[in-house]
C-alpha cells in the first residue's frame, strides 16, 4: 500500500509468478487517517498484457474529468 499523488504519473511493473489472481487496486481516503470505503480503481490481471515468462506493466495518470451533459 503506498499513497498516490494526483500530480503524478506511475509506473508499475512485476511479475505474476504462481498467483492464480492479483490486481494492482486504487483505494479512495474519505480524510486523513481514515480507512477507505470504496474503490477508485482496479486493474485485473485479464486486463493485462502478461507476456510468456509471467511479467506485467501498469502505468497509471490521473484522468481529467469527462465533461458534465
Amino acid at each position: 500500500m503506498c499513497p498516490v499523488d494526483t500530480k503524478r504519473r506511475y509506473r508499475i511493473s512485476g511479475d505474476k509468478g504462481d498467483s492464480v489472481y492479483f490486481s494492482v487496486t486504487a483505494y479512495n481516503e474519505p480524510s486523513p487517517g481514515i480507512w477507505s470505503d470504496r474503490i477508485v480503481a482496479i486493474v485485473r490481471d485479464d486486463d493485462l498484457d502478461i507476456d510468456e515468462a509471467g511479467n506485467f506493466l501498469v502505468r497509471a495518470e490521473r484522468l481529467r474529468p469527462m465533461p458534465r451533459c
